[in-house]
């Protein structure tokens, strides 16, 4: 059975202390967990773009995803990030968008070690969505931070074994580092 989605909007204003501009912004939240926050300078502005949220967002409650804590490829993941605009010395939050994506594939950088995924976009929703079908890639450590969550496989066992030798290339790309550390520090 279906949960129903209890949709509320909170609103609130407050003083810029730099500009001196009252900022309205308002908290959509669904059954009382925040979920997405608007701010702007016209008050008018953030009821349409809450509007046009609350609208177009297309999750189901009872969606098929979990929570989850590994993510290996072939999963298809749902993640929420935060949007920013302007240049990166002065980037401002717009607002999050919340994407559905498979992961094509994940890696261990080289240099660093850092874990990315591969990511192909299945649905985005939110401010300034990712275009259907785009490829784009996530750090590992931003995906878990934002509490990814996963659709449960047919078959756990096969995804259990592409998680072991995802582990085994984790913990190379570990000791490659760990290598390349002592020697650089001559330890």
């Amino acid at each position: 059975m279906a949960t129903q989605k209890k949709l509320t909007i909170k609103d609130a204003s407050f003083v810029n202390k730099k500009t001196g501009i009252t900022m309205t912004y308002l908290i959509i939240s669904r059954n009382d967990e925040d979920v997405y926050c608007f701010i702007d300078a016209d008050k008018e502005a953030a009821w349409e773009k809450a509007k046009e949220y609350v609208k177009s967002n297309s999750f189901s409650e009872t969606d098929g995803f979990t929570q989850t804590n590994l993510i290996v490829a072939g999963d298809t993941i749902k993640f929420s990030e935060s949007v920013f605009a302007g240049s990166f010395r002065n980037a401002r939050f717009i607002g999050e968008r919340t994407n559905v994506a498979k992961v094509l594939k994940e890696s261990y950088g080289s240099a660093k070690g850092q874990h990315t995924f591969t990511l192909k976009i299945t649905e985005s929703v939110g401010v300034d969505p990712i275009e259907k079908g785009s490829t784009i890639r996530r750090k590992g450590r931003n995906l878990y931070r934002n509490k990814a969550r996963r659709l449960v496989w047919d078959n756990e066992d096969a995804r259990d074994s592409v998680a072991a030798e995802k582990h085994a290339r984790g913990d190379k790309s570990r000791a490659e580092q760990a290598g390349r550390r002592a020697e650089k520090y001559g330890l």
